[in-house]
């Protein structure tokens, strides 16, 4: 992932570089146009992470240890060895020399001269590795590290396992940042006072399950996403006091891997996606700095079904946002809410890709297991729909009406079965057990068979915050059932629970959604 900033917005300079002849970008292409090529990058270690910032900026890590650089010829060759211990994440300075790459184990990497050579930084201590909360009392080494970002280039920070958040902020400015000593804690409030018994976590989250990654504006304001819960938090003092949670959250699935991107430009957008089993619930959007949330809306659902699970990484830059995952997954928007797939073709069309990078609007890579890498000069094309019998216009002379493409494919509707509207609701034991039912009614005229495929995917809120997402997919019959267990803490004192229901379509049928209601019995 090449995390867009106010300091990272490099645009592609040599495109003789990108190893194709690619057609410059247009508003949009072709259905049926791949707008990407591969590049060979000499390894098949997979693919975990990349920082695109140009033809000649471009680095990727694996999964095996080891990091890639781009040389002048176009090739990628390795400049750090394997080690066995995967690396999550790499970042450098805009236009800098300074870079990290960061993994398992407490890896922190760091590089001086533009990622030709690299040493590690060791000895990195921060709060407590490991703990059922948020726990700021105690010193660990640096555990797994998920994410590196820069805020400026004088400011970095690592987000960890457990409560572990650290920092460097040199005196000595961008040069020195994340040098030998220059590494503190950055998520310890010591109220001012040697002891340790009432230090607290500035970013607190549910659980101590650590810190996935942050999207800072600028090089005090920063969104961080824990990996409890996916929730977020905001700082706009450098972290100097604690983070505020806000009240939407960054999709369903919460787990060190998540990845959000933002728009420096206008930071209250941002993108949160994660390659967890349940589908599209993973994505999320926000219009408004994570007061409220949404799911990426797919614009060409025909085309594909969205694959079980949702996409690995996301970026941002200059008005594009591209993500990609599983099975090919690959989605760009312009708008940052409507998304269309624009997957690879050929070989890559099944590829699992790990990583995006945007080096600008129209330049942008996708990366993945067994070494695969394709680019494009055509980030922000989006594909047309696909051809669809047209309506014969009515004219009168003398005048020419336009015609668009329509979407022929007949409406189901839901027929739900089952207590409570097709939900019920039932405390047992220390859970909640939730049971969906239901069975999508298929229109005349279309074969059950072409018609009952595909998943439908179900969320259950408490109020406005979501709970979980799941999957079914659907029987030969059209019908599908649910059961999902709650923890009661997690439920609490609720005496409903919201619940949509989501057929995703299919290439007979359209998508339909349904609200339900369900009354918790206790």
């Amino acid at each position: 992932m090449s995390t867009p900033s106010p300091f990272r917005q490099a645009r592609l300079a040599v495109v003789a570089l990108l190893g194709a002849c690619i057609p410059a970008a247009v508003a949009a292409a072709p259905a049926s146009a791949a707008i990407w090529t591969e590049v060979p990058t000499g390894t098949t270690q997979n693919i975990t992470a990349v920082e695109y910032q140009s033809a000649t900026r471009f680095w990727f890590t694996t999964a095996a240890g080891a990091i890639f650089k781009r040389q002048a010829d176009g090739t990628f060759s390795q400049v750090k060895a394997p080690s066995g211990i995967p690396f999550n994440d790499i970042e450098f300075q805009t236009a800098g020399n300074i870079g990290f790459a960061v993994g398992n184990g407490g890896q922190v990497w760091r590089s001086t001269d533009a990622g030709a050579t690299w040493n590690p930084s060791g000895g990195i201590v921060a709060s407590k590795a490991s703990s059922s909360f948020a726990d700021c009392t105690g010193s660990d080494l640096l555990g797994d590290v998920n994410a590196i970002r820069f805020a400026g280039a004088s400011r970095a920070w690592l987000f960890a396992q457990g409560s572990q958040i650290a920092t460097s902020q040199p005196i000595g400015g961008p040069t020195q940042v994340g040098g030998p000593g220059t590494w503190v804690d950055g998520n310890r409030d010591t109220k001012g006072t040697p002891q340790t018994a009432d230090d607290t976590c500035k970013v607190r989250p549910s659980y101590g399950e650590g810190y996935a990654d942050a999207f800072f504006a600028t090089p005090d304001v920063g969104y961080i996403v824990a990996s409890s819960f996916s929730e977020v938090f905001f700082t706009a003092n450098d972290l100097a006091s604690d983070a505020a949670k806000k009240a939407g959250g960054a999709g369903n699935a919460g787990s060190g891997g998540r990845v959000i991107a933002g728009d420096p430009t206008n930071p209250s957008r941002m993108w949160s996606v994660n390659a967890a089993p349940y589908g599209r619930s993973t994505t999320a959007y926000t219009r408004d700095g994570w007061q409220t949330s949404d799911w990426f809306e797919i614009g060409n659902d025909a085309v594909r079904e969205f694959p079980s699970s949702g996409p690995a990484d996301v970026d941002y830059a200059g008005g594009t946002v591209l993500a990609a995952g599983d099975a090919g997954l690959v989605l760009n928007s312009t708008d940052g809410v409507t998304f269309f797939y624009n997957d690879a073709a050929g070989a890559l069309a099944t590829q699992r890709w790990n990583a995006v990078g945007l080096a600008s609007a129209t330049d942008g890579a996708i990366a993945g297991d067994n070494g695969k890498l394709a680019i494009t000069t055509a980030a922000n094309s989006l594909p047309l729909p696909p051809a669809a019998p047209v309506p014969t216009p009515i004219t009168t002379p003398g005048t020419q009406t336009p015609t668009k493409p329509l979407d022929q494919r007949p409406l189901p509707t839901f027929t739900l079965t089952g207590a409570g509207n097709g939900a019920s609701a039932k405390v047992s034991g220390g859970k909640v057990k939730v049971v969906i039912k239901g069975k999508i009614k298929v229109p005349a005229g279309v074969s059950t068979k072409t018609a009952c495929t595909g998943t439908v995917q179900m969320t259950i809120k408490k109020g406005k915050k979501l709970l979980t997402a799941r999957n079914a997919k659907l029987s030969k019959s059209c019908s599908f059932t649910k059961t999902v267990s709650l923890s009661k803490s997690k439920v609490g004192s609720a005496k409903q629970l919201a619940i949509t229901v989501r057929f995703q379509g299919n290439a007979a049928i359209k998508p339909v959604t349904k609200n339900l209601t369900a009354k918790i019995k206790r």
